[in-house]
């Protein structure tokens, strides 16, 4: 399964896109278990102490976030997926910089 890493998930990763192979039945959940044990900075983002998904990073499966999907986190996986990691996002202009 090719998955592909944004923004500031990239340098605790070292790379764009990883290929990742799982048991047939894996989950979205069990997919970010085997990220953080392969990059264990990544942890902090995609997991809670408890073991559940954060909610700190969008985990997006063939486009659609992981939030939505019926199964959530026990959304059984094909291996034929494309799968998104994207940290949150911030910035943009002070509502002062849009007056005139």
């Amino acid at each position: 399964m090719r998955v592909s890493f944004h923004a500031t998930l990239r340098p605790l990763v070292g790379s764009r896109e990883a290929e990742v192979a799982l048991p047939a039945g894996a989950t979205v959940r069990q997919l970010a278990q085997e990220l953080v044990r392969r990059w264990p900075a990544l942890g902090e983002h995609l997991l809670t102490p408890e073991g559940s998904l954060s909610r700190r990073v969008a985990i997006l499966v063939d486009g659609r976030s992981v939030r939505w999907l019926p199964e959530r986190e026990d959304t059984v996986l094909s291996g034929e997926e494309a799968v998104h990691l994207f940290p949150p996002v911030a910035g943009g202009r002070e509502p002062r910089d849009y007056e005139t």
